[in-house]
């Protein structure tokens, strides 16, 4: 009993360690992802794969995030070649670990929805809206996700038409005053998103009128509602 008490001890305390280490990996790399310095955020994303692989096999929930943030990385480099890979490493990886159905797996699905819209794939970014939305119907913001493909797909109609459809109900889930202060700062997010989105839509198509109309709208609500960390969020959101 001598002997075990202080293995027993030295498992206990490593395990959650190590977790805790790989999950600061994934905050660092956000952090220098954000602030555009991507050469120390490919280091860290680099380490988290590496030692990841190291302590916890081939098969770990944190492959999916390393090899999405590859490509990401990819992207804002404009280095086109290997990303279609890394997104497929992705979400394989992620569905074969966390399972097809998981809030972990979804979570995936989303991020590579904007990276393929933004490579113009557009198909493959429609599918994964749709497989997502087959998953779980309750879903949030899949709606805005497919505005968004529509948009960069040049399809403005389609975009207007389910702008229109869920204008309101988003208006009112930013005005509600319901959820919690993350559920309402989210949903004023979604709603200048919106606006944001229409507004590009009718510039696009060349009704210089209707855009500056919801432009004035977008840009008293922005002002209005929105505090300069929320005005960021948005900004980073569409800088995709």
């Amino acid at each position: 009993m001598k002997h075990l008490i202080p293995f027993a001890i030295i498992i206990f305390l490593y395990s959650p360690v190590s977790s805790q280490n790989f999950d600061k990996y994934i905050e660092k790399y956000q952090k220098y992802y954000d602030n555009g310095d991507f050469d120390k955020a490919a280091k860290i994303n680099e380490k988290l794969k590496n030692k990841s692989i190291k302590k916890l096999g081939t098969e770990n929930k944190y492959l999916p995030h390393a090899y999405l943030n590859e490509a990401e990385l990819q992207f804002n480099k404009q280095l086109i070649v290997g990303i279609d890979e890394a997104l497929k490493n992705s979400i394989l990886t992620s569905e074969k670990i966390s399972g097809k159905e998981s809030p972990e797996h979804i979570q995936i699905l989303r991020k590579s929805i904007k990276l393929y819209a933004a490579l113009g794939i557009y198909s493959i970014a429609e599918e994964l809206i749709y497989t997502i939305d087959s998953i779980d119907k309750l879903s949030p913001n899949l709606e805005l996700q497919l505005i968004e493909v529509y948009l960069k797909q040049g399809s403005h109609t389609k975009s207007l038409e389910l702008i229109s459809d869920h204008l309101d109900e988003f208006r009112n889930r930013a005005t509600d005053g319901k959820g919690g202060k993350s559920e309402q700062k989210l949903s004023k997010i979604e709603y200048s998103m919106m606006l944001n989105y229409a507004t590009e839509n009718f510039l696009l198509k060349g009704e210089l009128q209707k855009a500056d109309s919801v432009l004035n709208s977008y840009d008293a609500w922005f002002s209005k509602n929105l505090s300069r960390e929320d005005k960021a969020s948005v900004h980073q959101e569409l800088l995709l």
